[in-house]
């Protein structure tokens, strides 16, 4: 009884983690293309945009990300969010920061920065809604 009790507090307290960082998160910069991540308990969708139009021989648009949007899961460790694409065999880890009431999505190579320098890309991904 007691190990099924500190297991369901230990789901809870997961689930409260990842509850805390839902919504979308978009470049905090004006961007004519990137990503676009929705956290939704424990649910991600990830997609991808541009404002670049190509065209096929007969004039028709072409799709610039097929592959887009995935969906997965995520998890939240400490500061480290891991996002798994449903048959993608392969985990994508970011890392969250907050700044002054801004909740931020940081890659590997932005960590380092941030790491390195102090200083955040223009172009992080922020939280811009709840959810």
């Amino acid at each position: 009884m007691t190990i099924r009790l500190l297991a369901t507090l230990l789901l809870f307290g997961a689930l409260a983690g990842c509850k805390s960082v839902d919504g979308v998160y978009l470049p905090a910069c004006m961007a004519y293309a990137g990503d676009r991540f929705e956290l939704k308990d424990g649910a991600v969708v990830w997609d991808k945009f541009t404002d670049q139009i190509r065209v096929d021989d007969s004039g028709e648009p072409i799709d610039p990300f097929p592959d887009y949007p995935q969906t997965g899961s995520y998890g939240l460790d400490g500061d480290v969010l891991t996002i798994v694409i449903e048959g993608a065999g392969t985990a994508e880890r970011f890392h969250l920061h907050r700044d002054n009431g801004r909740l931020l999505l940081l890659t590997a190579a932005q960590q380092r920065a941030w790491e390195s320098g102090g200083r955040y890309d223009d172009c992080v991904l922020e939280r811009t809604t709840e959810q």
